[in-house]
Formats: structure tokens, C-alpha cells, sequence
């Protein structure tokens, strides 16, 4: 689970520079064979912030998210997205407050707009045009990942 959250930060550009555990290339692999996503162009999309708009790059974020558990019954979990941002971001306090501004902003601002998988990009779209309001710094990407 806590994969998922750190790899749905990354895709959304909160974390400045991005560990992706076991676990989280564990999800990754298992959404990305659920919903036929090649993964060079996966982190291709990452490094250049852009959205999935194909029907199986949304799945596969919004697979990605509920395994994360920052998705779960068609809305936002900020508890859970907090959790795992004090994981990750202790040693970045200043940072930290910034992504639970965002988190808190995107709970209040994203419902659920319906159609197949369009929560996911809804919620990521949200929390990049807040990241970048708030001066939080774009991730610094060097995934090595083979899953």
C-alpha cells in the first residue's frame, strides 16, 4: 500500500526526489499487466508530468491509487494520502505541510465525476495545479525499475 501512495505522489509531482520500495514496484507491476501499460512509456509520462488520457492509463492509476488505499469507495482518502506523505516526507517538514495543504484542498475539491477511471486523473490533476501554486518542487526522477 504504501507503494502505491509514494508512486501516486511521484505521478502528481509532490516529492522532490522519489524512492520506489518493493512494494510499491509490486503494485506497479500488478496494475500496469491489469490495464496493458508499458512501463518505458509509463515513466516516460512521470518525468513529463502529463496525465494519462487512454482508457488503460487511467485504470492504471486509479488501480494504483485504491491498492495505495489513497482512493477507496469512489473518494479520497486524506488520512491515508497523509500517512504515507509522513512516511516519506519526515525528513522534509517544510515540504510535508505544503502536500497536506494539497491533500486536504483535493479531498474538499475532487468528487467523483464518473465514467470509467476518471477519478484517479481527476485527483492528480488537482494536486498538480496546487503543488505548483504552493512552489512544491517537481520530483527529480532516476527510476531504475524493472517490474
Amino acid at each position: 500500500m504504501e507503494s502505491k501512495v509514494i508512486f501516486f505522489l511521484a505521478l502528481i509531482g509532490i516529492v522532490a526526489s522519489v524512492e520506489i520500495s518493493d512494494k510499491a514496484k509490486e503494485i506497479i507491476k500488478e496494475c500496469k499487466e491489469a490495464h496493458n501499460i508499458e512501463l518505458e512509456k509509463l515513466v516516460q509520462a512521470v518525468e513529463k508530468h502529463e496525465l494519462p488520457t487512454s482508457e488503460d492509463g487511467k485504470c492504471f492509476m486509479e488501480c494504483v491509487m485504491e491498492k495505495g488505499g489513497v482512493l477507496a469507495d469512489g473518494k479520497v482518502n486524506a488520512d491515508r494520502a497523509k500517512e504515507l506523505s509522513a512516511k516519506k516526507l519526515a525528513d522534509k517538514p517544510d515540504i510535508k505541510a505544503k502536500v497536506d495543504q494539497v491533500i486536504d484542498m483535493c479531498s474538499k475539491e475532487v468528487t467523483n465525476p464518473g465514467g470509467k477511471c476518471n477519478l484517479g486523473v481527476k485527483l492528480a490533476e488537482c494536486a498538480m495545479n496546487h503543488s505548483k501554486e504552493l512552489g512544491i518542487p517537481a520530483p527529480k526522477f532516476g527510476i531504475q525499475m524493472t517490474v
